[in-house]
């Protein structure tokens, strides 16, 4: 190692500027701090005050609130049951609650035992761990249960009941207030705790279910970090929420219990799942971390508990407005390509747009900022090497000239000392005053100065470069609680809500500037959804390549806010990907190949583009799971027999689009459309513009689309016949509005494309659209059957009416 000037010296903590914000979109709890978010505006999120509450499908309904003696019961019912949460102030704690769904005493249990608000050792940090992403958690915990309990008052207050607490353990006092309430089914609980004593809110254990079993959710994410090793693990599935299952097969119950992300006053949200033989741990709860001057915020929580005996009423929603971009987003695949050389660069997407491909959104990765290991992001100046910011120009114009939208990356996560902004100011702090660390090089920015510095920074690249779509990546990848601030200069330092409100804040922006729809890295993106147009659609902490695909929360909660992409990779099954995009309802993944156009990028695109652009567009109406024996059952009855897990689903969009997915890793599936291999896919539109088929025709594997804007067929080096052409090889027609259409083989000798007579012409056309001759064919059975002509890569066939 080799230091040039190697200096030590006391830091300056000097007060930190920062500009004040819209606050959110609802009040939060009297005297709560909002941090910069305290503006007089307000945000557009959340957009309603029930936040996170379960949808209720059964419209016909009543709930009430009484006094039975001691207790305080609240009633839901409806045409489709009974419930009863019932309150009874006795041990002080969240575990003198009780739930039972039907009027059966004996069917009583305990949702959240020993839940409550947990009080802080001290004001110190001790064994914190840290890794690269600048995750962080103290190794030891530092909060305990009140010793003792002594009850101020209940009473009803409107349509809640207000329960204060004075607890205490050893020589440290607090006050704690629970206040209920309920909506629908959900038995909503507030918890307040001021003056910093509150260590932790924990949402206890389920006691008194039968049967239990837990299930988690695509996409509905949690911790990425497995802290009993002390460094990051993705695929951690005890760390993320949970549905509990409860009761037999055929009579099951679900259950949820969540903190309200857009309300907590935490520094974070954490999750266990664990099924003991007495009890079920699967709420988790909320921690509250020390700032930097030792201090703990105020307690503000608002958890939802949900008892249903549908599956679909106990998921949360997500409360964004949609995205302005969703529409627009759903016409086009996207894919990252980190830019090499310019020229080389728009030669592969040039001969990428000459196949048809058009429809993409490209972005160009980091490496358009930097030319080795120099910062990559808050920079308006693009890498000298590659032409600076007149090759940039140059390169923009010229690949959005292709048909395709272009974007930079960028991102607000992650400050290299090198930076031109680089100022120590800026840096997040730990707990302990150290800088937080995040991706290799560089350290966290804090959320108060992030909003203000993307709103000067991201106008200025637009203008440069006229771009049609934003790239910005990590905000989507990391939990809200990833990259708190804990220094106590700043206003809402230890809160996640800092962060969330000041991430959100900025992709609404990103929405508006690009002119354009703006994506993100994703894996944790349902916090987001909306707020940006979408996100790489992977997950954290599930593994959506061989656990079952449950796609409910995704299509009824994500799916009508914003246009996710992808799917997360299976490098040794292209299909696969392609089916679980089909499934969760996302736009395509173009598999680039950088230097090369391969068949299976090919296939991504033409397999994807106009059915994605179909259902993108569309709201889900009903989906099904088939069971071993082919039956189509609701999710709630898929979830309670475990048929879910075949991963065997038929979707039907309320544009009259209807999809068939076999997710079975070993199993085919014989639908009533077609025999679905493992990964096979079949879908198709109710007025017959559109069809999708990759399964099994002739004994053997194939693929073709009929749509609108053209038709593929690839029959995987067989020859395939469908009835608008043929090919033993990938065929592409493209279909012009003058009614004429050109024809792409591709890795193809023999093709033929379905006519009632013979064309009046057929052009053979070079890769750069020039004509080379007429190419010969002949029509036999209803097909014209095109004689290739070396040199031509389509043939512009032409029929007169």
């Amino acid at each position: 190692i080799y230091l040039d000037n190697l200096s030590f010296y006391p830091e300056e903590v000097a007060p930190i500027d920062f500009e004040v914000q819209p606050r959110p979109g609802v009040d939060l709890a009297p005297g709560q701090d909002l941090g910069i978010h305290n503006g007089k505006e307000r945000l557009p999120f959340p957009t309603r005050e029930e936040t996170m509450l379960p949808e209720n499908i059964s419209k016909n309904y009543t709930t009430e609130l009484l006094q039975d003696g001691k207790a305080y019961v609240f009633r839901y019912q409806g045409d489709d049951g009974f419930l009863e949460y019932r309150y009874e102030p006795r041990q002080g704690n969240l575990g003198d609650v009780t739930a039972r769904w039907g009027k059966d005493p004996t069917d009583i249990f305990r949702p959240m035992d020993g839940g409550g608000v947990r009080l802080a050792v001290n004001n110190e940090v001790e064994g914190l761990l840290e890794d690269r992403h600048g995750a962080y958690m103290p190794r030891e915990g530092l909060a305990v249960d009140p010793e003792k309990t002594e009850l101020i008052e209940c009473r009803i207050s409107g349509e809640t009941v207000v329960s204060r607490w004075k607890v205490g353990s050893g020589s440290q006092s607090a006050e704690v207030e629970y206040v209920f309430r309920i909506w629908q089914k959900s038995l909503v609980t507030d918890v307040h705790c001021l003056g910093g004593h509150a260590g932790e809110v924990s949402l206890g254990k389920v006691r008194g279910t039968v049967n239990p079993r837990l299930v988690q959710i695509p996409y509905w994410s949690g911790e990425d970090v497995d802290w009993d090793q002390g460094h990051t693990r993705f695929g951690f599935p005890e760390n993320r929420p949970a549905v509990l299952v409860t009761g037999s097969p055929e009579k099951s119950l679900f259950l949820t219990l969540f903190p309200d992300h857009y309300r907590t006053g935490s520094s974070r949200l954490y999750f266990i799942n664990q099924v003991e033989e007495d009890a079920v741990t699967f709420g988790g709860g909320t921690r509250y971390l020390p700032k930097t001057n030792g201090k703990r915020n105020d307690c503000h929580e608002r958890f939802f508990l949900t008892l249903s005996p549908r599956f679909e009423e106990v998921l949360p929603t997500i409360a964004n407005p949609p995205s302005p971009w969703r529409s627009e987003a759903a016409r086009y695949l996207t894919c990252y390509h980190n830019v090499s050389e310019r020229e080389s660069d728009y030669a592969h997407w040039k001969k990428t747009a000459r196949y048809g491909i058009q429809k993409l959104v490209v972005f160009d990765h980091e490496t358009a900022w930097r030319d080795g290991a120099e910062s990559f992001t808050f920079r308006t100046y693009t890498a000298p090497g590659k032409g600076g910011d007149e090759g940039q120009k140059k390169y923009s114009r010229k690949i959005q000239e292709l048909g395709f939208r272009y974007g930079l990356y960028n991102n607000y996560t992650d400050l290299a000392p090198v930076n031109s902004q680089w100022d120590e100011a800026m840096v997040s702090r730990l707990p302990n005053g150290s800088w937080q660390k995040a991706w290799f090089r560089c350290y966290a920015p804090k959320s108060v100065r992030v909003v203000s510095l993307e709103k000067a920074i991201t106008p200025i690249i637009q203008d440069k470069f006229n771009l049609s779509a934003g790239g910005l990546d990590v905000h989507t990848a990391i939990t809200p609680w990833m990259r708190v601030d804990f220094d106590a200069r700043v206003p809402g330092a230890g809160t996640m809500m800092s962060q969330f409100y000041a991430y959100g804040q900025l992709m609404l922006h990103q929405q508006e500037v690009w002119n354009g729809p703006a994506y993100s890295e994703g894996g944790n993106h349902y916090f987001y959804s909306g707020l940006i147009t979408g996100s790489y659609a992977g997950d954290r902490g599930y593994d959506l390549v061989n656990d079952p695909w449950l796609v409910d929360f995704d299509l009824r909660k994500l799916h009508p806010l914003g246009c996710d992409v992808g799917f997360e990779r299976d490098e040794e099954n292209a299909d696969r990907f392609f089916a679980g995009t089909i499934a969760f309802g996302h736009a395509g993944q173009f598999l680039n190949y950088h230097d090369r156009l391969e068949p299976l990028a090919i296939r991504s695109y033409y397999m994807l583009q106009q059915l994605q652009f179909s259902y993108c567009n569309a709201l889900i109406k009903e989906i099904r799971y088939a069971n071993k024996n082919g039956q189509l059952l609701d999710v709630s009855a898929a979830v309670a027999t475990g048929a879910y897990r075949r991963s065997q689903i038929r979707l039907e969009y309320d544009n009259g689009l209807v999809v068939w997915v076999n997710g079975h890793r070993d199993d085919s599936w014989n639908t009533p459309e077609a025999e679905l291999p493992p990964a096979g896919y079949y879908a198709r539109i109710s007025d017959g513009s559109l069809e999708v088929f990759s399964a099994i025709k002739n004994g053997n594997r194939a693929d073709y689309v009929h749509a609108p804007a053209y038709d593929y067929m690839d029959g995987r080096g067989r020859w395939l016949e469908t009835p608008w052409g043929a090919s033993d090889g990938q065929l592409i027609i493209l279909k012009k509005e003058d009614g004429s259409r050109e024809i792409i083989p591709y890795g193809t000798e023999k093709f033929a494309i379905t006519l009632e007579k013979k064309p009046e012409t057929t052009i053979a056309l070079d890769m750069d659209r020039r004509e080379i001759g007429q190419a010969k064919g002949e029509l036999r059975g209803g097909m014209y059957h095109i004689q290739p002509v070396s040199g031509a890569v389509s043939y512009l066939v032409k029929v007169l009416d």
